[in-house]
């Protein structure tokens, strides 16, 4: 068997026959009461784990699945972000509506491509780790201050393609470290001008819906 999926089946835990299934590749166990994750040792082909919506409380018990690509832990009771550093080939790390508060421990992860923190439960208080993203999702923070960003300067972010800040309530953005950003959504926010954003020629889509500005400036009809 390949891939198992018991959404809404009221599971309390990963149970251990879950390890006789060697050549399982895909294990979605969405939308259940599990608070631990456990015994998925026995699974080394898995590429897909999702645990989105459950009750777990802590990422640990993950280092034998060295094949895994995907892992969506959304909606659970995270802290902390940790014993991910054998997991080699992740490329999608989804841990939005958590109580995360520090992203860390990625520096390891040299595969990762997307991060996805949307909709977090609790706004980030540092952001200390170095990599190189194509996709950052950061939106619907509440009281979120993008200045924070700021930690980015010390960041490899010249493959990012990709980044949403929503909600935030920022004034204004700083995308020196973005030369290739091609899509940048900024909506919800109180950016009144566009001067940080004009400079790069890469950008293919701009979304600043619902902002405080008055004018685009003249520099905005001289963009590809």
């Amino acid at each position: 068997m390949e891939n198992i999926l018991f959404q809404f089946c009221d599971l309390l835990k990963i149970h251990k026959f879950y390890n006789n299934f060697q050549h399982l590749k895909i294990l979605d166990l969405q939308f259940n009461s599990i608070t631990k994750i456990e015994n998925l040792i026995g699974c080394p082909l898995l590429t897909i784990l999702d645990l989105s919506c459950n009750s777990i409380s802590k990422i640990e018990t993950l280092g034998s699945l060295k094949n895994l690509k995907l892992l969506v832990l959304i909606d659970n009771k995270i802290s902390k972000i940790e014993n991910l550093d054998n997991l080699p080939n992740l490329k999608y790390l989804a841990l939005s509506t958590n109580e995360i508060t520090q992203i860390e421990n990625l520096n390891n992860l040299n595969n990762l491509e997307i991060l996805d923190f949307s909709n977090s439960g609790n706004p980030f208080v540092d952001i200390n780790h170095s990599h190189s993203f194509i996709y950052l999702h950061l939106s619907s923070f509440g009281s979120f201050n993008f200045k924070m960003l700021n930690h980015l300067n010390n960041l490899d972010m010249s493959k990012l393609e990709y980044t949403e800040i929503c909600e935030t309530g920022s004034n204004q953005i700083n995308l020196d470290n973005f030369s290739n950003l091609k899509i940048l959504k900024f909506s919800l926010n109180k950016l009144d001008d566009l001067e940080n954003i004009l400079k790069f020629n890469n950008i293919l889509h701009l979304d600043v819906f619902y902002n405080d500005m008055v004018t685009l400036g003249t520099n905005f009809f001289f963009l590809n």
